[in-house]
């Protein structure tokens, strides 16, 4: 199983203003609570959808590189934006480089993808030590206010305010239900298929 280190680089895509319109909140009593719903509206949204709302840059580690020529498709932590570095250990466990020369990266497909350029192939004699980090790649990803869908903000607003008004969970006869089937509903059509 892949890894990861993530670090976002910038703030939220909702201030705390614009929640506090959302949910006609006036005073600011409650604007510490009301940050951390966003947050974690946020967060599920990116675990739903397989989509980053906000930049980051994130270290995906991995024990191999993908057989043959075969991509790398990244099926978290879209849209992919730019790759910083591949490094891996070679058999020796020695730490090597990939040049950017020797790969290409495809920004534009829903799910992005790394794949050898055409004259070269993946390193081939990777440390052979199992389940271990033997290949880890920096890559910047994530939406900016530009490119966010405006349908990941609705759901976030959505769901901060039926946390926010809901602090337990709803029970809907003998179903507790925590996320209003409204908000996956506006999610749905972004969602990021898994390729495994």
């Amino acid at each position: 199983m892949p890894g990861f280190d993530v670090t976002a680089t910038s703030s939220e895509q909702l201030t705390v203003t614009q929640l506090k319109t959302h949910l006609r909140v006036l005073t600011d009593d409650d604007d510490t609570y009301i940050a951390l719903l966003g947050t974690n509206a946020r967060e599920y949204i990116e675990y739903y959808t397989n989509q980053a709302m906000v930049p980051k840059t994130v270290v995906l580690y991995m024990e191999n590189f993908p057989a043959g020529d075969d991509p790398l498709v990244f099926n978290d932590y879209n849209p992919l934006q730019s790759v910083s570095s591949i490094v891996y250990l070679d058999e020796d466990g020695t730490s090597g480089a990939m040049s950017t020369a020797d790969y290409n990266i495809d920004t534009h497909s829903r799910c992005g993808r790394i794949y050898p350029a055409q004259t070269t192939s993946w390193p081939g004699d990777i440390y052979s030590y199992p389940d271990h980090d033997n290949v880890w790649i920096t890559f910047g990803c994530g939406h900016t206010t530009a490119t966010c869908p405006e349908a990941f903000r609705h759901a976030e607003k959505m769901l901060v305010e039926h946390w926010y008004k809901n602090r337990s969970p709803v029970s809907t006869g003998p179903i507790y239900r925590d996320i209003p089937l409204a908000v996956n509903a506006i999610l749905d059509p972004l969602v990021i298929t898994r390729f495994e």
